[in-house]
């Protein structure tokens, strides 16, 4: 029994100790909870703070997104609205365009774009009509055209590889190859005649540049309608032929004039003279003077087939230029009229001479034409004194407006104390039978300055003449320094 009391006591004792320690922490509970709930709460309030500045910061954020997206807006706006400006001015200039243009894509060759020219050119009604096929869908270029200018083409580009592939590559590579062609060509357009709808052909020049329009890459094509100036081209043509055809008569009559015309002549005057001095004794007066007119007549009919066998001889065919002192042609004249100047008691003074390309046989023509006119032209009472000197200049510094201002000429002026010209026949005496005197008085065919005017523009100069009547005359030719052709 005492036993079971022990036992009782010390389980009342642990029970008491238990309570005691649960009553301890539960004092410790309580001291804790209001502290733990504050930190809760203010945890709390912290994080909705900072929820609530994130959410301004954000809305704030959102407000500064939005006004910045709507300037952009406005600023798009305004940019695709002066690209609808830009892009309506280009269409409407590319559409009105004086030039037939086409935009076609490099790769597949289809058409993007075709102007009116264009569809007029072609015969087409509408732009629908070309828009998204290629030429050869068109039929715009024939089987037989396309055989001759693909040889050209590949010649241009000179390409190992066939047609077929050069059409097979990606569209890089054929921008490269029509640029390619294009350095090739330097600036020269094809000429291709084209088929149009109706099936009438026209000749057209053809231009082209690449042209990148956003990422695709386009051939601007130009046509230029020919027809006119092909047809005028073979009128040329006939004309030249026509032309050479009149040369190679010309040459037959130089040919009769330096032959044929000139024997029968030479057998009148033989065969006159031979009467005159054999039967000299036998003729009456007026036979005597028939004779003589027969000679002079025949002398004259000589010396008119002379000059124009030399008139029809200066041509442009003869054209050999040579680097040439004018001084020495000058002295070479003077040295074949040596006898008629000292018949006349005549003085040639030479002044300075230029050295300029001319064609020689020609340039010596002309002096001695000058020379020999100022001869033929002098006063009977007075002694012919002829001037010839020459100046290299601009030709802006003779104030003449035929001159090319910007080359040089050589200015050689050939001047006389002759009986001189009215100024009103300035002109007229460089043309063909041209006479300002009486055959009687003065003898002449009428050539001799033709001659010299012809030469002039052999060479591509200019000659002009001023004269008063009884004091003399100067003419002034104007020779580019060098030559060419």
């Amino acid at each position: 029994m005492d036993e079971v009391r022990r036992q009782i006591n010390k389980m009342e004792a642990e029970e008491d100790k238990l309570l005691s320690i649960r009553s301890t922490l539960l004092s410790k509970e309580t001291f804790l909870t209001p502290i733990v709930t504050i930190c809760l709460i203010l945890s709390a309030i912290i994080l909705l703070i900072a929820a609530y500045n994130k959410i301004m910061n954000d809305l704030k954020l959102s407000n500064d997104l939005r006004v910045q997206i709507q300037n952009k807006n406005s600023e798009l706006e305004l940019k695709n609205a002066e690209l609808a400006k830009s892009e309506e001015r280009f269409f409407k200039i590319f559409d009105n365009n004086p030039v037939a243009l086409t935009f076609s894509e490099i790769g597949t060759n289809k058409i993007a774009y075709a102007n009116k020219l264009f569809c007029s050119y072609f015969g087409f009604t509408n732009k629908a009509e070309v828009i998204g096929h290629t030429s050869e869908e068109l039929n715009l270029i024939s089987p037989e055209e396309n055989a001759r200018i693909l040889p050209i083409i590949m010649s241009y580009l000179d390409e190992n590889r066939s047609v077929a592939e050069l059409q097979a590559l990606p569209p890089e590579e054929i921008e490269k190859v029509l640029i390619k062609l294009r350095e090739k060509m330097l600036g020269a357009g094809f000429e291709i005649v084209y088929t149009k709808k109706n099936k009438e052909t026209f000749n057209a020049l053809v231009f082209y540049e690449i042209i990148a329009v956003g990422e695709k890459k386009f051939a601007l094509t130009s046509y230029q309608d020919i027809t006119d100036l092909k047809r005028t081209e073979k009128k040329i043509e006939k004309q030249n032929e026509d032309l050479i055809k009149m040369n190679k008569e010309l040459e037959s009559f130089n040919y009769i004039s330096s032959h044929d015309l000139q024997e029968p002549l030479r057998k009148i005057q033989i065969f006159s003279s031979q009467i005159v001095e054999r039967d000299h004794k036998n003729l009456s007066e007026k036979g005597k003077e028939l004779f003589q007119r027969i000679q002079n007549s025949a002398f004259k009919m000589q010396t008119l087939i002379q000059d124009l066998l030399t008139y029809s001889r200066t041509n442009v065919a003869d054209r050999t230029f040579e680097l040439t002192d004018v001084k020495k042609i000058v002295e070479d004249v003077k040295e074949e009229l040596k006898d008629e100047l000292q018949h006349k008691n005549g003085s040639i003074e030479v002044g300075d001479m230029c050295k300029i390309k001319v064609i020689p046989f020609q340039f010596r023509q002309l002096i001695y034409n000058l020379v020999s006119n100022s001869l033929k032209f002098s006063k009977q009472d007075k002694a012919p004194e002829i001037k010839i000197k020459s100046q290299v200049e601009n030709g802006s510094y003779f104030n003449i407006e035929k001159l090319n201002k910007d080359i040089k000429y050589c200015h050689i002026s050939v001047t006389d104390n002759g009986i001189g010209f009215e100024e009103q026949y300035k002109e007229k005496i460089f043309e063909v039978f041209q006479q300002l005197h009486r055959k009687s008085e003065y003898k002449g065919t009428g050539i001799g300055l033709a001659i010299v005017k012809k030469i002039v523009d052999n060479h591509n100069g200019i000659v002009t003449a001023q004269g008063t009547p009884g004091e003399g005359a100067t003419f002034n030719i104007y020779i580019p320094e060098m030559n060419d052709k």
